[in-house]
């Protein structure tokens, strides 16, 4: 009897309509849901783009803060600055036999020996024809006082290279004509072609009032012992320092100059050649 009444129902056409709708609206809701799953799913794909965005910038910040610096080569020093350091050791030196021959010329301090001061400088320019002139003496640039040069330490070397002892030690102060604690920088290796160099000393065509002249150029080419540079050299250039700018070191003697068809070329006299120290040994 329940049988026969189950199987009258689902024969009932209301009973197969309300059926129908009700499959309907839960393949309707199922297909919205499937619907906004895939409007979802972009817009979540994208947020954790966008965070990995941001994680990825941050840490290259900490990456570049992380970063260690550079190392940076020491900036060359300007003409007016190797001029200002140099300056003090350059003496400028004059000559005379009985006021009839005279010369002119320029020295370097270099080291003091036994409480003496040496000044370096060009034989020629304290002797003549292999005799030693009868008084020299030197001035500093801003001194007007004239102190004694010890001529009886000349030796007329024949490397044109005079070590002179000065008379007036007691009145010369270490610690201006030889700042830095007296060192002076010999350079450790040899210029190059094309390498700055200035000139420091006290030519006659030079500027009035006993101050110090500076002149620059480049290592042009090589003679022997001798630099060959671009840089004026004149005569009262003789004895003072020629500085390699790129090392800020004592590169020679500015010795003598050499006239072409056009230009003059100096040679400089190579430490190399007559300093009794190793290349690189600080003077004192």
């Amino acid at each position: 009897m329940e049988k026969n009444q189950q199987q009258n129902h689902f024969n009932n056409p209301v009973v197969i309509i309300l059926f129908i709708a009700l499959v309907g609206l839960g393949g309707y809701f199922l297909f919205s849901k499937n619907q906004n799953d895939s409007q979802v799913k972009p817009d979540t794909s994208q947020e954790q783009i966008d965070n990995l965005k941001k994680e990825l910038d941050a840490l290259k910040q900490n990456g570049s803060t992380n970063t260690k610096p550079s190392t940076t080569t020491a900036k060359e020093k300007s003409t007016a600055e190797i001029t200002k350091e140099w300056s003090p050791r350059i003496a400028h030196i004059a000559c005379t036999n009985d006021n009839i021959n005279y010369s002119l010329g320029s020295g370097t301090f270099t080291e003091f020996v036994k409480g003496s001061p040496i000044i370096l400088t060009n034989a020629h320019v304290v002797t003549l024809n292999g005799y030693v002139y009868s008084s020299c003496g030197f001035t500093l640039t801003g001194n007007e006082q004239v102190y004694i040069l010890d001529t009886s330490s000349f030796s007329g070397s024949p490397q044109d290279v005079e070590y002179i002892l000065t008379s007036s030690s007691a009145y010369l102060n270490p610690n201006i004509i030889m700042p830095n604690k007296g060192e002076m920088r010999v350079c450790k290796a040899p210029g190059a072609i094309g390498d700055k160099i200035v000139i420091l000393g006290y030519p006659a065509a030079g500027g009035t009032g006993g101050s110090i002249t500076a002149t620059d150029g480049i290592i042009s080419s090589f003679d022997q012992q001798y630099y060959v540079t671009s840089a004026k050299i004149d005569h009262g250039n003789s004895g003072g320092a020629a500085i390699l700018v790129k090392d800020d070191c004592y590169l020679g003697i500015p010795t003598w100059a050499e006239s072409g068809g056009f230009e003059s070329y100096g040679r400089i006299l190579s430490q190399s050649y007559f300093l009794g120290h190793e290349p690189g040994d600080v003077l004192r």
